[in-house]
């Protein structure tokens, strides 16, 4: 059943978010690229990841701003301005410590703020996670200016439409109608063309190398090996030079986390893992 979507604010911009499940300690989901939390209740295998995850926590989802039911903004945003909508959430819910889980960019955003706010981040969690969305000497993974111009291209031209590549995102579901079709209709319905461009040229220039190292809290990676979106070595590089953490492969191509091998990823998980052999001093909101 879907949650009741609620609001607050971030500076003057309304966020929208949603809480559910009771379970043992407070995590925040922070979604890739866009979202729309209303629209990923009509999805079947996120609708389990999700409710996988509440039998043991209790869960906060939210659109960043600009997309989805929060307030659109023609402006860039910053990635610290996106990092403070995940603390006006979590000050909403009443947590004042919570796992973070990051996916894509989400786990940039994340990272972010674990550096910035240990002491409200119980544990970094991330799927499929990048460091840079330009190409650089010291982090070549990365797409050139002109494979960012093809993206961008790819918005204006194609928005919603089969000419995103979207199979890209999810190779197992290329051939799945149902879901391609839901994923261009979620895609549309988290940013209008102008907003996906916006974050997509914000994106561009994320750079978060410098704050790995300062990130002391518990942190796992996650990915899959031959991931087309982020490569693998991107998350391979970002575990390396945050001390401590785990980097955990699983096999596939998938970019979402949600499709593909997604019951060994439930069943045998190192997420819920992570959340379920945390501390006692480390549990909810202590």
């Amino acid at each position: 059943m879907k949650p009741n979507t609620q609001y607050t604010k971030s500076g003057r911009i309304n966020i929208a978010y949603q809480v559910f499940g009771d379970g043992i300690v407070d995590l925040v989901y922070i979604p890739g690229w866009v979202s729309n939390i209303d629209y990923m209740w009509s999805c079947p295998e996120l609708v389990e990841f999700l409710t996988s995850l509440s039998r043991i926590a209790r869960v906060i989802l939210f659109d960043k701003r600009g997309t989805g039911l929060s307030d659109r903004i023609v402006e860039l945003s910053t990635l610290e301005e996106r990092m403070d909508d995940i603390r006006a959430v979590m000050d909403a819910v009443g947590s004042k410590k919570a796992v973070l889980f990051g996916h894509s960019e989400g786990g940039s955003v994340s990272a972010l703020f674990a550096a910035t706010y240990p002491e409200r981040t119980i544990s970094l969690i991330t799927f499929g996670v990048f460091a840079k969305r330009r190409y650089a000497p010291d982090y070549p993974w990365a797409p050139t200016d002109e494979e960012r111009q093809a993206v961008y291209d790819m918005i204006e031209n194609g928005w919603g439409s089969g000419d995103m590549n979207l199979a890209s995102l999810a190779p197992s579901k290329a051939h799945d109608a149902r879901f391609m079709d839901w994923l261009a209709s979620y895609f549309r319905s988290g940013a209008s063309p102008s907003a996906a461009l916006n974050l997509t040229r914000m994106n561009t220039e994320v750079d978060i190398i410098g704050i790995l190292h300062s990130i002391k809290v518990p942190t796992l990676l996650m990915q899959r090996t031959h991931d087309i979106d982020v490569k693998i070595e991107e998350g391979r590089f970002i575990s390396r030079h945050i001390p401590g953490a785990k980097f955990v492969e699983f096999d596939g191509y998938d970019h979402l986390f949600w499709v593909g091998n997604t019951k060994r990823f439930l069943k045998k998980s190192p997420l819920l893992s992570a959340i379920c052999n945390l501390p006692k001093n480390m549990k909810k909101n202590l």
